[in-house]
């Protein structure tokens, strides 16, 4: 993954697409911009990272050949099997809040990942309309990029899945 970081360089900036925020009356250009970009900036590590998509769809093909890209393994399936699981406060029903604020429609969440109520996919949702995701049951991924977030409507995100999976399933 070349082309992926924290800190991009200026000429990665300028690559970057514009993104755009819903208002009542329609899509308006973001003009805050990204506080992160800034030198001094903030990293958010569950996040944050500036990507290609040629570099994302490797990441989300490693999870879906389970930790082995051009024939080498790079992380054991244990390993990322940790990723897809409930948090221990989670997964004990009988913990207070459980949900950890997290609406039903949001399903739970592993290390970095929604999970699939059946946990047949696991999905990574972008601050800036990224969607990541990988099917656990079949050969298939992928990724998709807006230029606008996902504004706690993540029925779109399930959607885009659910159709990727009956048309390559």
């Amino acid at each position: 993954m070349d082309h992926t970081t924290y800190r991009p360089s200026q000429s990665q900036l300028e690559r970057l697409p514009r993104s755009y925020l819903r208002t009542p009356d329609g899509l308006e250009l973001e003009r805050r911009g990204v506080p992160w970009i800034e030198k001094d900036g903030l990293i958010n590590p569950g996040g944050g990272l500036f990507s290609t998509t040629e570099d994302m769809g490797r990441f989300f093909l490693l999870h879906n050949q389970r930790g082995v890209i051009d024939g080498r393994r790079l992380v054991s399936e244990a390993a990322l099997a940790r990723l897809y699981r409930l948090p221990a406060a989670l997964a004990d029903q009988s913990a207070p809040d459980v949900s950890y604020g997290r609406s039903q429609e949001e399903g739970p969440y592993g290390l970095g990942w929604n999970l699939a109520p059946d946990r047949s996919w696991v999905r990574h949702l972008g601050a800036i309309g990224s969607l990541g995701w990988v099917d656990l049951r079949v050969p298939c991924a992928g990724v998709f990029l807006s230029g606008t977030p996902w504004d706690g409507d993540k029925r779109l995100a399930d959607e885009l899945i659910e159709q990727t999976r009956s048309t390559f399933s």
